[in-house]
């Protein structure tokens, strides 16, 4: 998890000069996926990520800044307080000059967000993954849902006093989705009907001919699966997740963490 946090914010560097399809900036920007939104300015411009683990990328042509949010797997975290400043730079905590760092908890939806303004220090290290710019970084990063969000913008030492409160304004437009008593009622539902659900998965899985015993323990784990994702996402979060994945890639995860019962 050390190796995974530092290199989200260690692979900003190199988005910094990448700029590829350009597109005119929405003023708001939402995500169904992952259940929150942002305001962009209007003179901020889309680019097509180059990386899986890249979300967003936009770039204000005039000032040379840009931004990203990387999305990671955090499975075991639930607060980006959890790491500590060591763990998020581990193993270049020795190479990074914190300039500026805060925790800030926000009250609607009870996140922990991490802001941070930092650079590398000179040296090779610096020399090596940034060449001839010289870069200052303000990061913002949060845990949700068992994932790990990394906002950072990105620009030159030289313009980042001028720009740095903008930058905090669009961090700070951050908003997350409230979820409604109907879309929490798929996971109540299976929670009340939990006995109906398990059986009918034991009687489909034993027409397959697999031992009653072996059944039993898949089923149970299938629906404790099914369960904690249904209290976990929205309803909308769910349809983006079955958009991306395709439509049963419920029961092809809850097979895949489950399936060692049945052999």
């Amino acid at each position: 998890m050390k190796k995974i946090i530092v290199f989200v914010l260690f692979i900003i560097t190199f988005n910094y000069v990448i700029y590829n399809q350009t597109a005119f900036a929405e003023t708001i920007i939402h995500s169904a996926l992952y259940g929150f939104s942002i305001n962009i300015p209007d003179d901020w411009s889309k680019r097509k990520p180059t990386k899986s683990w890249t979300y967003l990328v936009y770039a204000n042509i005039e000032s040379g800044a840009n931004m990203n949010i990387n999305v990671i797997n955090a499975k075991g975290l639930s607060s980006i307080k959890q790491p500590t400043l060591g763990q998020i730079f581990n193993p270049y905590y020795e190479h990074a000059r914190i300039i500026e760092k805060v925790y800030e908890t926000d009250s609607s939806s009870n996140i922990d967000f991490f802001k941070c303004v930092y650079r590398w220090e000179n040296g090779e290290f610096r020399n090596q993954y940034e060449g001839k710019h010289r870069l200052q970084y303000y990061a913002v990063q949060w845990v949700k849902d068992e994932k790990l969000f990394t906002l950072t913008f990105t620009d030159s030492e030289i313009n980042f006093q001028n720009n740095i409160q903008k930058f905090k304004r669009i961090a700070n437009s951050i908003k997350f989705d409230k979820i409604s008593g109907e879309e929490w009622e798929g996971g109540k539902m299976l929670i009340e009907e939990r006995g109906k659900v398990i059986a009918a998965c034991e009687k489909g899985i034993l027409s397959q001919g697999y031992s009653y015993v072996k059944v039993q323990k898949y089923c149970k784990c299938s629906v404790d699966y099914i369960t904690e994702l249904a209290n976990k996402y929205s309803k909308a979060q769910l349809k983006a997740l079955q958009k991306e994945k395709g439509g049963n890639f419920i029961e092809k995860d809850a097979l895949q963490m489950c399936k060692h019962y049945l052999e």
